[in-house]
């Protein structure tokens, strides 16, 4: 296994980790905004964000591995993805002092956080559709990380929307499911089918 899968699957892992831990203390403990105090509205947000740029970075690790070839897509994506990277780790960086000393400058901080997750969801998308038009993927993994994709979205709405915590356990539980797939096809190394396909020149006899 390359040090790329190493990474990228060590990624896929710890992401649904951290925002496992984040939803568990926000129903063990009660919700860490408005009136968690700065302490614990700064480590959901560590937590939060640590999830998004472990995500974007398995995310990253597969592009690494030839999703997508070496279209304008591609390179789009992975502009994507190291500029979401950049702004979230700027953004989680930020929410510490503004949180303890300037909690009225918040913006300042949400700022690069908010643009960060729009880059990284740009990046997931662009990635997760390679797979499918191209078929990079072996094809039970195929389909993953577009899945991912939108069950993201059902895992927000189901938090928005103020559902039971066994709501939300079970989709954050098929959530996390999935990313563990993720990890293993990584870890396997089993990216991509094209490549695996290419067939070895054996040498001549003479």
């Amino acid at each position: 296994m390359t040090r790329v899968n190493r990474v990228g699957a060590a990624a896929a892992v710890l992401g649904p980790a951290l925002l496992f831990v984040y939803y568990w203390s926000e129903e063990a403990f009660g919700p860490s905004q408005p009136n968690g105090g700065p302490l614990r509205g700064a480590l959901g947000i560590q937590l939060i964000t640590g999830a998004l740029i472990c995500f974007a970075i398995a995310l990253l690790r597969l592009r690494a591995e030839g999703l997508n070839g070496d279209s304008r897509t591609a390179r789009l994506s992975t502009w994507l993805g190291r500029l979401a990277v950049g702004l979230l780790l700027i953004g989680s960086a930020l929410w510490w002092p503004i949180l303890f000393y300037w909690p009225d400058f918040g913006p300042v901080a949400g700022a690069p956080v908010a643009l960060g997750l729009l880059t990284f969801l740009g990046t997931w998308f662009l990635v997760g559709l390679g797979p499918v038009r191209e078929r990079d993927l072996f094809g039970w993994a195929r389909p993953l990380p577009l899945g991912l994709f939108a069950l993201f979205f059902l895992l927000l709405y189901v938090t928005g929307t103020g559902s039971s915590w066994p709501v939300v356990a079970a989709v954050l539980g098929v959530f996390s499911l999935g990313w563990l797939l993720l990890a293993y096809v990584m870890q396997a190394g089993r990216i991509s089918e094209r490549a695996e396909a290419t067939p070895v020149a054996s040498p001549r006899m003479h």
